[in-house]
């Protein structure tokens, strides 16, 4: 039982409120806050474990050496077994984009740095867009293959600026400019071939 005495103006007789509070109904309302609390941790646990599988490409991202590279091959067996159609395709490319995005900004918080190394997904989405309407079999796409890797490692302009952006989308963004460079380089190397062959 809790009094509280009420302040009146000056004049007027003061009163005495009494209030009681049940230890049943405050024990029951700090149960629910602990529940609520833990199931949003684990929301946020279940959450962030997916952003990271998803920025590592199912945990390709973490292997030790070279997983820029290991990345790139991961694309290369996605567009392998995905469907030549072209809607479907860039379609694709922009729900990786979108979930790079997301993912990648999740990772940054979570390795606390800029860009991590595993995160991956965006040489995946790469090798996708390098290869998009570029009608090759496997040397071509092994072209492509080393194509991307130079381009991604030299980020001509503007990609070199597009990796500032904040967060996942300077992650995805430079890549998918360098992918971009990687296309037409591509499409200029089959013309040539073409060329040579006539």
């Amino acid at each position: 039982m809790a009094f509280t005495r009420a302040a009146h103006p000056a004049g007027r007789a003061a009163t005495l409120d009494l209030s009681c509070r049940h230890p049943r109904e405050q024990h029951a309302k700090e149960g629910r806050l602990a529940v609520g609390g833990a199931a949003l941790l684990e929301d946020a646990y279940v959450m962030g474990f997916v952003a990271l599988m998803l920025a590592t490409s199912l945990g390709i991202g973490y292997i030790p050496f070279a997983p820029g590279t290991f990345g790139s091959l991961a694309g290369l067996l996605a567009w392998a077994v995905l469907p030549q159609a072209a809607t479907l395709q860039a379609a694709i490319i922009v729900v990786i984009f979108a979930a790079g995005s997301w993912s990648g900004s999740v990772a940054e918080a979570h390795f606390q740095r800029t860009d991590p190394g595993p995160v991956v997904i965006d040489e995946v989405m790469g090798m996708l867009i390098t290869l998009f309407m570029n009608p090759v079999g496997w040397t071509g796409a092994l072209v492509a293959f080393g194509l991307f890797r130079l381009f991604d490692v030299i980020k001509p302009y503007p990609s070199n600026r597009l990796e500032r952006l904040p967060g996942g989308a300077g992650v995805m963004a430079d890549d998918a400019m360098a992918a971009v460079y990687a296309n037409l380089a591509l499409r200029a190397c089959l013309w040539v071939g073409r060329r040579l062959v006539a």
